[in-house]
C-alpha cells in the first residue's frame, strides 16, 4: 500500500513538474497531444511510462556501465541524446547531470520527442507508439523493428498506471 501511495504520488509530483514544458510544448508540437482511438496521445501519460520502463523510477539510475556512453537518471538519458537537446535548447548540458535532477531529464525527453516526433517528420500525426520506439530507437526507432519489444513494455506500463488510477477512483470516489 505504501508503495502504491509513493508511486501515484511520484506520478503526480512528476506531472506537475512537467506541467509548465508541456504547455510550451503543445504550442509548438501540437501533434503531441492529438486524440488516438479516443485516448489523448500525450507526454503527460508517455513519460512516466517510460520512466517505469527505463528506471522504475530511480532518478539515481546508471545504466549500461559497459558501453562508452552510460545511461543516466529516471530516463537512462545518453550523451548523443543529450547532444540533440543540447542543439535545440543552444545549451551545453552533459548526461551524467540527469543523474538526480528528473526535472532535466524530463525536459530533455520532452525536447528530444518534439524535435523527432513531428508529423511532418514522421508522415503523420504521432503516435504514443511512434514516440515511445523513437526514444528507444533515436530518431528512426519508429520504424525499426528491433524497438517493437520496448513499445510492449511501455504499453504495460501505461495499462498498469490506468489500472492504479482506476483503483483508486474506486477507492475514493468523488462525491457531488
Amino acid at each position: 500500500m505504501k508503495k502504491l501511495y509513493r508511486k501515484v504520488k511520484l506520478v503526480f509530483i512528476l506531472s506537475l513538474c512537467a506541467a509548465l514544458g508541456i504547455v510550451i510544448f503543445k504550442h509548438f508540437a501540437p501533434g503531441l497531444f492529438q486524440k488516438e482511438s479516443g485516448s489523448e496521445v500525450s507526454l503527460w501519460t508517455l513519460i512516466p511510462a517510460l520512466i517505469e520502463v527505463e528506471s522504475g523510477g530511480d532518478d539515481s539510475k546508471v545504466g549500461d556501465r559497459g558501453m562508452k556512453n552510460k545511461a543516466y537518471g529516471c530516463l537512462q538519458i545518453r550523451q548523443p541524446c543529450m547532444n540533440d537537446v543540447n542543439r535545440s535548447w543552444r545549451q551545453h548540458h552533459k548526461a551524467e547531470e540527469c543523474l538526480n535532477d528528473r526535472e532535466l531529464s524530463v525536459n530533455a525527453c520532452q525536447q528530444y520527442l518534439c524535435n523527432y516526433g513531428r508529423k511532418e517528420r514522421l508522415g503523420h500525426e504521432p503516435t504514443m507508439q511512434d514516440l515511445a520506439r523513437i526514444w528507444n530507437g533515436g530518431p528512426d526507432g519508429w520504424k525499426n523493428p528491433k524497438t517493437e519489444w520496448y513499445w510492449e513494455k511501455v504499453q504495460q506500463a501505461i495499462q498498469a498506471q490506468q489500472q492504479q488510477k482506476a483503483n483508486i477512483k474506486r477507492r475514493h470516489p468523488v462525491t457531488g
